[in-house]
Formats: structure tokens, C-alpha cells, sequence
């Protein structure tokens, strides 16, 4: 019983850092046990003491996740920039490094963009920090996968996923198992 509601705790979104701080210490050993088996661990930190606990109180997580909807429409992707600041900000991921913030807005600009242009549907931006991995992912409700294609110097348009491919670690797309599809990538911090 307690290790559901620690669970639910961890992932509940008033326990977003730096906001509030969850913290476990000196669990007993079968309750610890408990807790790893639900992969508690990943996302509440079990501490020994409470000395321990409260040194790590006022560190940012091995993980945070965001997300937001969006409507297909032309304001779409201004409200995934300011998004991302606001995030970024809340995250302090900004500092002292300015480009990361630049870098994260302009991923979140041309991936919401891509969808708003292709696929009409609803939007969703998440964002996740991972360690020192901030990862993106748009779902939208198209099943038309997307692909690179060399942008045209001529063109107005056609160079969202080149932009992606030069700042991001890594990006792809796939199927999203209940339809449309997720393009992600991630930017390393």
C-alpha cells in the first residue's frame, strides 16, 4: 500500500521540482525492496538519514517531464517557444549557458511547426530532462511518417527537420501505438 502511494506521489504533477520536494529516507528494508521493484527509485531518490535526504533536497532530479497541447493552428508554435522558456527557465537549464535555452526553442519551433503544416491534428509537446539529455517528442495525429529532404535555398519552407538534424544529438519518428505519430529528438545540455 505505501510503496502506490509514494509512487503516486513522485509522478503527481504538484510534486514538480523545485516547487516541492518528496523526499524517503531510512525505509525499511522490505518497504526499499518494494519501492525498487515499482521503479520508485527513478523518480523518488531513497536516502539512508535524513542528513543525506536533505542535502539532496535542493538538487534538480535525474529526471523532469512537461507537457503541452496544442491546437493546429498558426499560434501553435509561439505557444511551444514560450513553453519551452518558461520550462527551461523553471528547470534552470539556462544557466549559465544561454544556448541551450536558444537551441531548445528553435527544436520545439520547427517539430511543432512540422505538424501544424502536415497534419491538422491536435498537438502534444513533451518535454523530458534525462540527466544531461533534454528530449523532445511532438506527437500529432497524422500516420504520414516524415522524412529529411535537403532544403531548397529558393524555397520559403522545407527546413524544419534539416534545422533539427543540425542541432539535435539525435531525432527520428514513429508510429505512435494508439495512431499518429511522435517526432523526437534530443538536445545534450
Amino acid at each position: 500500500m505505501c510503496a502506490t502511494v509514494f509512487s503516486t506521489v513522485a509522478n503527481h504533477p504538484a510534486s514538480r521540482w523545485p516547487d516541492t520536494s518528496f523526499l524517503l529516507c531510512g525505509a525499511q528494508p522490505l518497504v526499499a525492496e518494494i519501492l525498487g521493484r515499482l521503479q520508485v527509485p527513478h523518480f523518488l531518490r531513497l536516502y539512508a538519514d535524513v542528513d543525506e535526504a536533505i542535502g539532496e533536497a535542493i538538487s534538480r532530479p535525474p529526471y523532469l517531464r512537461d507537457e503541452l497541447r496544442l491546437a493546429p493552428t498558426p499560434t501553435a508554435a509561439a505557444a511551444a517557444r514560450a513553453f519551452v522558456r518558461e520550462v527551461c527557465g523553471y528547470w534552470q537549464l539556462a544557466l549559465p549557458d544561454v544556448t541551450v535555452m536558444d537551441r531548445a526553442v528553435l527544436l520545439a519551433n520547427e517539430l511543432v511547426t512540422n505538424a501544424v503544416v502536415h497534419a491538422h491534428t491536435e498537438i502534444r509537446l513533451r518535454l523530458e530532462l534525462r540527466g544531461d539529455r533534454l528530449h523532445f517528442a511532438v506527437w500529432d495525429g497524422s500516420p504520414t511518417l516524415l522524412r529529411l529532404v535537403n532544403p531548397d535555398r529558393e524555397s520559403e519552407g522545407g527546413r524544419g527537420l534539416w534545422l533539427v538534424e543540425q542541432l539535435a544529438r539525435a531525432w527520428g519518428v514513429n508510429r505512435h501505438p494508439d495512431g499518429g505519430k511522435v517526432v523526437w529528438c534530443v538536445l545534450n545540455l
